[in-house]
């Protein structure tokens, strides 16, 4: 209605104009907080366009009027427009694969008996719909609104609670207190990690779980808890027993922390003293300094990293997770588009370079708001105290930090990137090495270099040119056998044709085929249907993949125009035959595929395409 149009029309154009200021002050879509808001603005904006019959991303298309119109009041505008559109397009085009999808879905829904009858779409099914198609319940609300029905909120609520709770329980890492043999007074744990590998403490409390593990709480460690992306360290713990002498040693596996306490995970590797508990005597504790170290050198490298992404991309670059352990550093960001191989280039360039300068670093702690207010970097969503440690190196890189660092640029070495892919929509993750992992990093890179220069007889900088000109005459070549092997099973087609018999009319054909492709299937297939006048086929086939289990068993069906107009469709034919074979698919009226789990049951199956023409003909 004109209504509705008119309605679209202002809410496209609203949510454009908010959605393009807060991305131009930074803001990004994401699944939490700010960026949930500007998620699901974008997200009702192009439900709205499919009012206005618009199916392929087009509110990014807008922003540049946007800018004409209000470039001039908010400058930002202009200065971002680039940036905004690639945002937007983004979530469009993500987002359009799942609302096409949610849309059929809820229609189906909608239309049940159950949901008519009751007025109201069941809390099962909005939550089906929000939990397995990723589709927004407000969407879910408003289409019922326009339909004249609500959701049933009561049974919604209580599954996206009993989620909650399993996703938090997942997640949540618990130790209870109670269950522990208490040595000395106290809980609390003092980490003195930052200044030392090794130091004497007492032990407060131990505990033996169920696997055999020991767990725990010393008064003083060296032992960094996982936090804040780094993992807890590894080393030892060690007493001699106050009866006996003996030395007990205690291998450190993890280290995380409970409130006040920082607790030990550990395995006992004294020989013949596995269960045995430790007394009261003191313990020496130590940290394994090569792989502290080794993690070190990748934190500091993630800060380096974190800096260099913003200068090559932009500053609408935040962190969005990280990982940091002795063998490599992960770091997750926000962007919108695939970091080129010129662009990671760039960015490993930066930050070899502050490697190379060899810079102090300074730690130093400072109230919260003082941080905030000097623009050191803080991760949004972060919780922090009122008084917080900042990692500064030079001008480069300033960041709120509780975790391990080197004092100097230099020690890290070098900074290699191993690989760039997206994780989620609008989020990338690069994975780097630093030190001796970048120097063999290099080493295999330079081993592959003139392993290929040897094979082809080519000077190194050819090598590149070479590769991909030989993949393109892969390519060519792979194409020709395909269309010969096409045109071989085509060949074919009048004698497959020829086997089909006559029910009540209509011919039938039902066989098994040697293809090489499910394309090479839909072009006999297409051809058959051409030769029939009027029928329906069933073409089986088995195409092999790299290996027995990536065997896959396709089962396709066309129908003749004529049956078409009858009531045949092909989709139905399909899976009734498919699934005799524990198969399912689905296609157009004339031409339908399914998979089949369950080749060996395909042939009997098949047999029976001619009652299943019959039973057809008698509905």
């Amino acid at each position: 209605s004109g209504r509705e149009v008119s309605v679209a029309y202002r809410v496209i154009a609203d949510h454009l104009r908010s959605l393009s200021f807060a991305i131009a002050d930074g803001a990004l879509p994401s699944n939490e907080g700010r960026g949930y808001v500007l998620r699901r603005m974008l997200r009702r904006a192009t439900r709205f366009g499919r009012v206005l019959n618009m199916h392929e991303p087009f509110i990014y298309k807008l922003v540049p009027i946007l800018s004409a119109v209000m470039g001039d009041a908010f400058p930002e505008i202009n200065k971002q427009q680039k940036h905004i559109q690639n945002v937007i397009k983004a979530e469009e085009t993500s987002f359009g694969l799942t609302l096409d999808r949610g849309l059929e879905i809820f229609e189906k829904m909608a239309s049940t008996p159950e949901t008519i009858s009751a007025n109201k779409l069941s809390g099962e099914n909005a939550f089906k719909l929000y939990d397995t198609y990723g589709f927004p319940v407000d969407l879910t609300r408003l289409m019922c609104e326009e339909r004249g029905f609500g959701v049933d909120e009561v049974v919604f609520e209580k599954l996206m609670k009993e989620q909650r709770i399993r996703a938090r329980e997942s997640g949540k890492f618990k130790v209870t207190l109670d269950k522990w043999t208490e040595i000395s007074k106290g809980t609390d744990s003092k980490f003195l990690g930052y200044d030392t590998f090794r130091t004497k403490s007492k032990l407060r409390r131990h505990s033996l779980n169920d696997q055999g593990q020991w767990q725990f709480i010393l008064d003083i460690t060296p032992f960094y808890a996982e936090s804040g992306g780094q993992i807890g360290d590894h080393g030892t713990l060690e007493q001699s027993e106050k009866s006996t002498g003996d030395k007990k040693i205690w291998n450190v596996v993890d280290v995380q922390k409970q409130g006040d306490s920082i607790i030990h995970f550990c395995e006992n590797v004294s020989p013949g003293k596995e269960n045995d508990a430790p007394d009261d005597s003191p313990m020496t504790a130590t940290v394994d300094e090569k792989l502290r170290l080794s993690t070190t050198n990748n934190h500091t490298s993630a800060h380096l990293m974190h800096e260099a992404l913003r200068q090559v991309l932009g500053e609408h670059v935040t962190q969005a997770g990280s990982l940091v352990n002795p063998d490599i550093l992960r770091f997750d960001f926000t962007h919108f588009e695939k970091v080129s191989e010129e662009q990671l280039e760039e960015i490993e360039n930066i930050v070899n370079s502050v490697i190379r300068d060899n810079i102090p670093t300074d730690i130093f702690e400072t109230p919260f708001q003082e941080a905030i207010d000097s623009g050191i970097t803080a991760l949004f969503g972060e919780k922090y105290g009122d008084v917080v440690r900042v990692v500064k190196i030079s001008n480069f890189s300033e960041e709120l930090c509780g975790g391990c660092h080197v004092k100097a640029t230099g020690q890290i070495g070098q900074f290699r990137v191993f690989s760039e892919e997206a994780i989620a929509s609008g989020v990338r993750r690069i994975v780097a090495v630093t030190g001796q992992k970048a120097e063999l990093l290099n080493q295999e890179h330079a081993r592959v270099a003139r392993s290929l220069r040897q094979l082809m007889n080519v000077p190194e900088a050819q090598v590149p040119e070479m590769v991909e000109k030989l993949a393109e005459e892969k390519r060519q070549l792979e194409k020709e056998i395909q269309a010969l092997r096409s045109d071989s099973a085509l060949a074919g087609v009048s004698e497959l044709v020829a086997k089909a018999e006559e029910v009540e009319g209509i011919l039938v054909l039902a066989t098994e085929i040697e293809v090489d492709s499910t394309d090479t299937l839909r072009n006999v297939g297409q051809a058959v249907r051409q030769q029939l006048p009027s029928g329906v086929a069933w073409l089986a086939t088995t195409t092999s993949g790299s290996s027995d289990d990536n065997e896959k068993s396709t089962l396709l069906c066309v129908v003749s125009d004529d049956l078409i107009k009858r009531g045949f469709k092909a989709g139905e034919m399909v899976n009734a035959v498919a699934q005799l074979a524990e198969g399912r698919g689905g296609g157009k009226p004339n031409m339908a595929q399914a998979g089949i789990k369950a080749p060996e049951k395909i042939a009997d199956a098949l047999a029976k395409a001619p009652d299943i023409v019959r039973k057809k003909l008698a509905n």
